[in-house]
């Protein structure tokens, strides 16, 4: 119930912070950034790669690596970490503020467009893309993520030098983010396009994802642009999602269909900002079936996840005042969330600190 409780208690200040005036903003979104943090900072072998990333401070050799893969700021990290003495759990504490300044800045650019509910994206951002909880495992890949989500939020709006920064620190965090550039370069034709034919390209891209196609274009974008990777990633074609790793993210089906159709309902009301955010949801929502071909893909699906909070966000912002069906959605979301936390936790959702451990 730890993780139930943290949701919840900074679903509170999240809706002080977006009732407030600036002043009740900073002390909102200071205890809402605190009580996030704690779990993430003292977490112990939560994961696959706890021990991993707790023994790099200690290996010289693997720091020099990530410079030669060019992850210059993790490099950079390890190596304050050493010059300062500090202790190898550090690692952990730099890794979620990064995560958590980088989240608190698209909730303030969210509340800043008036037209986005932080509240609702929050949800959508704990209870579907599960990132609070696989960011204690793969710790580049989420700082990257976050620092990407920030740059094409910025891309959007128009802000290019300031998105641009914040990509190269996506590239510079975790490799995978390069083969993501392209995204920043998509137009309003083509936006435009995507959102007046939405029905169809989110049916089209579920046929196409579901095609066996890709891997040979993956294994070609690994050996030519991610070679560092080689290795990593041959051990890793075969291996493919499993029907309950596939059916998870069925799962949340009708959540597209919900948003598709409001899509329409309110088309009229969408603003450019909008188009471009439902108009990557839909190139972006059935992403997940590329994992039936290989779970290599997953290093790219997670970048796109969290379209779903963003548009979850504004769709329920459409309403002055919610039905049933709403909260329906909320109540859906919920339940595998608590299955995972609660009912059967593992890896990423299981729950344990360092002061457990002495």
């Amino acid at each position: 119930m730890a993780y139930i409780t943290i949701f919840l208690f900074s679903l509170l200040w999240l809706n002080v912070y977006a009732r407030g005036d600036f002043s009740v903003k900073f002390l909102s979104g200071a205890i809402f950034f605190f009580t996030l943090l704690f779990v993430p900072s003292f977490q112990y072998n939560i994961g696959t790669d706890y021990f991993t990333y707790y023994g790099i401070a200690d290996d010289v050799y693997y720091i020099d690596y990530l410079m030669s893969k060019g992850e210059f700021l993790f490099y950079f990290i390890y190596h304050v970490i050493r010059f300062l003495g500090l202790p190898n759990q550090s690692i952990f504490f730099i890794s979620a503020t990064i995560q958590l300044l980088l989240l608190i800045n698209i909730i303030r650019l969210l509340d800043k467009q008036k037209t986005y509910c932080v509240i609702w994206f929050f949800v959508g951002y704990f209870l579907i893309t599960n990132y609070y909880h696989n960011q204690m495992n793969q710790l580049r890949s989420y700082v990257s993520l976050m620092f990407f989500a920030n740059a094409l939020i910025y891309r959007f709006n128009r802000r290019f030098v300031i998105s641009a920064f914040f990509a190269t620190l996506a590239a510079f965090s975790h490799a995978t983010a390069i083969a993501l550039i392209p995204f920043l370069f998509i137009n309003d034709k083509f936006v435009g396009f995507v959102i007046k034919n939405r029905i169809s390209v989110v049916v089209l891209t579920f046929v196409l994802y579901s095609l066996d196609i890709y891997t040979p274009t993956l294994n070609l974008l690994v050996k030519f642009v991610f070679p560092f990777y080689s290795d990593y990633v041959s051990t890793l074609f075969n291996e493919k999602a499993s029907f309950l790793e596939t059916a998870t993210k069925v799962y949340y089906l009708p959540i597209v269909v919900y948003v598709v159709y409001y899509m329409g309902k309110y088309k009229n009301e969408l603003s450019r900002f909008d188009n471009y955010i439902f108009s990557f949801f839909a190139l972006t929502c059935n992403s997940y079936l590329l994992l039936m071909q290989t779970t290599v893909f997953f290093r790219f699906w997670i970048f796109f996840i969290i379209f779903y909070p963003l548009v979850l966000s504004r769709v329920l912002s459409f309403k002055n005042k919610l039905g049933i069906l709403d909260f329906c959605v909320v109540a859906y979301l919920f339940v595998p969330y608590f299955i995972k936390v609660v009912v059967a936790p593992v890896r990423e959702f299981c729950f344990d600190l360092t002061f457990f451990h002495g």
